[in-house]
C-alpha cells in the first residue's frame, strides 16, 4: 500500500502540490503492483466542501484529530471497500463535530468522487 499523504497546510492553497505528490505515489504503486491510498486527495475533495473544517493540527503539518479521522476512512474504504455503518460518538469532542455520521457521509461522497 502506499500512503498518499497531504500536503503541509501552507502547500495546500497550490493544488498542483498535492497533484505532483498524488501522481508520484501512484506512479511507485504501479510500478511495484501496490494500491493508492488516496489520503491527500480525500483531503483536497473535504476542504473544498468543508472549508470550515480544519484538518491540520496548529504546526499546519501534522494532522487534527478530524484530519486523522478522514485519513483512516480513507485506509478503511480502500481496504474493505466500505466505511463503517456507524461511529463511536465517544470521542466527538477530540474531533470537534456533533454528528460523525453526517461527516462519514461526508467522506463517503468524497471518496466516489
Amino acid at each position: 500500500f502506499y500512503f498518499i499523504k497531504n500536503a503541509k497546510a501552507e502547500l495546500k492553497k497550490t493544488p498542483e502540490t498535492q497533484n505532483d505528490i498524488t501522481k508520484a505515489y501512484k506512479e511507485a504503486a504501479i510500478q511495484n503492483n501496490g494500491i493508492a491510498v488516496l489520503v491527500g486527495d480525500a483531503w483536497v475533495n473535504a476542504s473544498k466542501l468543508k472549508p470550515e473544517y480544519d484538518l491540520y493540527s496548529e504546526d499546519g503539518s501534522h494532522p487534527s484529530y478530524l484530519g486523522t479521522f478522514l485519513s483512516a476512512c480513507v485506509f478503511i474504504k480502500t481496504l474493505t471497500g466500505e466505511l463503517p455503518k456507524e461511529i463511536n460518538n465517544q470521542k466527538t469532542e477530540l474531533i470537534g463535530l456533533n454528528d460523525l455520521q453526517s461527516y462519514l457521509k461526508i467522506v463517503n461522497s468524497i471518496l466516489e468522487q
